[in-house]
């Protein structure tokens, strides 16, 4: 039995199985439209960009973790290392919008995308 998770707009974000482990995630942009599941910089995969995220990628390059995905790679490089944690750094603070990966500007992993 899986359950459903909602934001605010009333839009299903995910499902959950009875012990409460996330099995599907869903994103919307702001019009309420379905986007891509992949997200640059979601490292935690909870549809935010944020310290959260900059942490898990500080695990991984300290090697503490080995959760990565392709979101990690934000430099395009095919590799995760200290370049993507510092350009996390500057999405989570704000400083920059978009990584060198997402070619498009959309934020988003997708055929646009490299």
């Amino acid at each position: 039995m899986f359950y459903c998770l909602y934001n605010g707009h009333a839009d299903i974000t995910g499902m959950v199985d009875e012990t409460g482990k996330l099995s599907e995630k869903y994103y919307y942009d702001e019009w309420g439209l379905e986007t891509e599941t992949l997200k640059y910089g979601d490292v935690t995969g909870d549809g935010n960009v944020n310290i959260n995220d900059y942490s898990l990628l500080k695990k991984y390059i300290l090697e503490e973790s080995s959760e990565l995905t392709i979101v990690s790679d934000l430099n395009g490089d095919g590799t995760v290392d200290v370049h993507d944690s510092n350009i996390l750094k500057q999405i989570v603070l704000k400083s920059v919008r978009y990584c060198p990966a997402d070619e498009n500007r959309d934020g988003f992993i997708n055929e646009k995308s490299k």
